[in-house]
């Protein structure tokens, strides 16, 4: 990354009740340090705040020329879980391309034309692509276009939200308040890196997945038997309980790619023994299951924090932590982001949330036409 250092962006945060009070005083802070004007507004919130009012403040204190605004049950700030507040992330650089988006209808072929079209605004240069899908959003569409379209993008990022506590999730893009997919598209004075940390460790051999759904994200078979007697052979007296409570999350499914384990979640298993799956799997993919201990999730965590200290300089770090991953680690999921924090020390910036699921471009390849939906990682986003 660029060692250079730049005057923004700069990160605020709102604890404040009253949403009116809250806004105004992310804005005047921001003002204060930016007085220039906001090129971009990047605004986490929890679900304590009214999106439509927060924009409407917004616009009336800081007019920003675009602005992102995710919900989430919970917020991230340097080394603390926000569980009610707002953030303001604001960019004001010379030579930053923005472009925003909000489909309301997502089906593959609406999500390749948006993402075209939004770079070729952009000049047609590679750039870094980042969506937050709400629960209304079919995963599988979005796949699907994020697939036609990574041969000539660059690196994407969505952050996913399913049903049940994430259910009234809402987005602010540039006038719009609303659900759907909200995507921005960034280039040009931007560097950004994108950094996963697992934590899971295989167990076993490898088995291979040999019949799944059309949509691929039901396996049906593994070694051309009901896909859940993998589960049965290493779990055995937990599998009922597990499959009983949901739990399998917990013991994600990992398939090798580019040296690396891509972990496939398994949601839920079907009457029939099949698993139904976050994200999308093939037929021929070899496959281990995967556990995850608190004690190897941490180590993880301090692994990456270890190599970014090492390897970049001082930057802004959006943290994007998943609820599975919380599940697991319980009491201990705040202190590996205070771990985080302490290794990377204060001229590393942190802000995130919560999400149920990642999607995220595999690093280390020329093209990036590989990609993992994960909802038992963490990931830090660098961006300089």
């Amino acid at each position: 990354m660029n060692k250079e250092q730049v005057s923004d962006p700069i990160v605020v945060l709102s604890e404040k009740e009253n949403e009116e009070e809250a806004a105004r005083e992310v804005c005047l802070k921001v003002k204060a340090l930016l007085p220039k004007g906001v090129k971009l507004m990047l605004i986490f919130f929890t679900s304590h705040y009214r999106a439509s009012l927060l924009r409407r403040n917004i616009d009336v204190l800081l007019l920003p020329e675009n602005i992102l605004g995710i919900q989430s049950s919970s917020l991230i700030f340097e080394d603390k879980v926000i569980k009610r507040g707002i953030i303001g992330c604001c960019f004001a650089r010379d030579g930053l391309g923005v472009e925003e988006s909000l489909l309301t209808d997502v089906d593959y072929e609406n999500v390749e034309l948006i993402l075209r079209r939004s770079m070729l605004r952009l000049g047609g240069e590679r750039s870094f692509t980042l969506s937050s899908l709400s629960p209304s959003v079919e995963l599988g569409g979005y796949l699907r276009g994020v697939e036609l379209f990574l041969k000539s993008a660059f690196k994407v990022l969505g952050i996913g939200f399913v049903k049940g506590h994430n259910s009234s999730i809402r987005y602010i893009v540039n006038s719009i308040v609303g659900k759907g997919l909200a995507t921005i598209f960034l280039k040009g004075n931007i560097d950004v890196e994108l950094r996963r940390v697992g934590g899971f460790l295989p167990l076993g051999r490898d088995f291979t997945i040999t019949r799944v759904s059309e949509k691929g994200d039901i396996i049906l078979e593994i070694e051309n038997q009901p896909a859940c007697f993998l589960y049965k052979r290493y779990l055995q007296e937990k599998f009922d309980f597990l499959k009983k409570t949901y739990l399998f999350q917990l013991y994600p499914l990992g398939v090798r790619v580019n040296g690396e384990y891509k972990l496939i979640n398994v949601m839920e298993i079907l009457d029939d023994g099949s698993l139904l799956c976050l994200g999308k799997v093939a037929e021929g993919e070899r496959c281990k299951v995967m556990i995850g201990t608190r004690d190897t999730l941490i180590a993880a965590a301090k692994k990456e924090a270890g190599y970014i200290k090492n390897n970049f300089s001082p930057c802004l770090v959006l943290l994007l932590y998943s609820l599975f991953r919380r599940d697991i680690l319980k009491r201990e999921a705040e202190r590996e982001i205070k771990i985080i924090k302490e290794i990377l020390g204060k001229n590393f910036i942190i802000i995130g949330l919560y999400c149920d699921y990642l999607v995220t471009s595999l690093p280390g390849l020329e093209e990036y036409t590989a990609y993992t939906v994960e909802g038992s990682s963490l990931s830090l986003i660098l961006i300089k």
